[in-house]
C-alpha cells in the first residue's frame, strides 16, 4: 500500500515568529497556523506493508526525515511546528506528538 503525503515547514523568515513552536505556545502568543507562513517542502509516497493507521504513517516520515533524508529533500530535519498532509488532512508536529488541524 502506498500513502501520498506533503511536508510543509514555517518559512526561513518567519522562522523566529512561528517556527519550532508547539501549538499551546503558539495559541498563547495570539497566533494561529495558517498555510501562508508555511512552504511545501516536500512531496511524496511511503510503502507500508499493511494497512497502518495515520499515527504510525507520521511516525514512519517523523523517523524518515530525521535519519535518511531523502537526496532531493532539502527541509530541515523534520521538528515541532511542522505539517504533514495525508488525504487532505494536515497534522502538526506538536511537542509532544501530532495534532490534526483544521486549515
Amino acid at each position: 500500500m502506498r500513502v501520498e503525503y506533503k511536508i510543509h515547514q514555517v518559512k526561513r523568515d518567519l522562522t523566529r515568529d512561528f517556527g519550532f513552536m508547539g501549538l499551546q505556545l503558539l495559541n498563547s502568543i495570539g497566533a494561529e497556523v495558517s498555510l501562508a507562513n508555511y512552504n511545501q517542502v516536500y512531496e511524496g509516497g511511503i510503502e507500508l506493508n499493511s494497512k497502518s493507521d495515520t499515527l504510525e504513517i507520521l511516525e514512519k516520515l517523523f523517523a524518515k526525515f530525521n535519519v535518511h533524508h531523502p537526496k532531493d529533500y532539502y527541509g530541515h530535519s523534520m521538528s515541532v511546528s511542522d505539517i504533514v498532509e495525508i488525504n487532505n488532512k494536515y497534522y502538526y508536529c506538536d511537542s509532544f506528538g501530532w495534532t490534526q488541524i483544521e486549515l
